[in-house]
């Protein structure tokens, strides 16, 4: 059986003033829906006093066929938008404060974008969970404590909720990660934490960054979010994210659909 790959790397020491692309959720088919993602930030320091920060939200839909729309909403504004097109296999990063976009490459090339059901997300997250429990030592070179342990899965308002644990422990400080991810192929909460125990940073002891899904809907989402806005310039793919060129120019008007 296959295994989720991870979903993101530990980034609690960098922060997440900028977008982090792209929020926990897959091209599933068959089960369409609009949710919001809130992104919070809890700074521990000595005393202890906490304090509580909102980074941003992101605006979540899926449409039946599997396509993806997630918009980084900070400080109402919606300052980067991203659609998976699963129907012709591309990625787009849209800019509303220029009105540009751009073609995001699918690695390797040539390669079709993944599209499950829920039931074969559910399977592979059963697998995760009996993966974790036969070989919870996730170490290497790179993170040389790194430990992984199954929550296991449990029946939500509807969907499947399945649980991971991973702890990267360090001579200065313990890193942990609580993640529950749902057959919706949707990852619902995360928490991450960094203790700082041996050398506080900016007097910070703890910094802790959670990402709670709410105001989930399972319905088909407004067609509009999956097209590229009319009168929008698409601009070169930047170096970074480009191996090979990106797609032909195409109308500033073409649909997803």
């Amino acid at each position: 059986m296959r295994r989720l790959p991870a979903t993101f790397l530990f980034i609690l020491s960098a922060g997440l003033n900028s977008p982090a692309q792209f929020a926990g959720i897959s091209n599933t088919s068959g089960a369409p829906f609009t949710a919001t993602e809130t992104w919070t930030m809890v700074e521990t320091k000595s005393g202890p006093t906490e304090t509580t920060t909102l980074i941003a939200t992101m605006q979540l839909a899926r449409d039946k066929n599997g396509s993806t729309y997630e918009a980084w909403v900070k400080d109402g504004h919606t300052t980067v938008i991203w659609i998976s097109d699963v129907l012709k296999n591309r990625k787009i990063e849209i800019h509303p404060q220029d009105s540009t976009y751009f073609y995001i490459p699918i690695l390797p090339p040539g390669r079709k974008l993944p599209i499950y059901s829920m039931e074969e997300t559910f399977k592979m997250l059963q697998a995760e969970q009996e993966s974790n429990i036969k070989s919870p030592d996730h170490s290497s070179a790179i993170l040389p404590r790194w430990h992984f342990t199954s929550l296991g899965c449990r029946l939500e308002n509807g969907l499947n909720l399945c649980g991971v644990r991973d702890e990267i422990t360090s001579n200065t400080e313990l890193q942990t990660r609580e993640t529950w991810r749902s057959d919706l192929g949707l990852i619902m909460l995360t928490t991450q934490k960094a203790d700082h125990f041996a050398h506080p940073i900016n007097d910070i002891q703890a910094l802790t960054h959670i990402h709670t899904v709410t105001n989930l809907r399972r319905i088909e989402p407004d067609a509009k979010l999956f097209v590229i806005p009319e009168g929008y310039a698409q601009v070169p793919t930047p170096e970074y994210l480009q191996p090979h060129a990106s797609p032909k120019l195409e109308p500033s008007s073409t649909s997803v659909k």
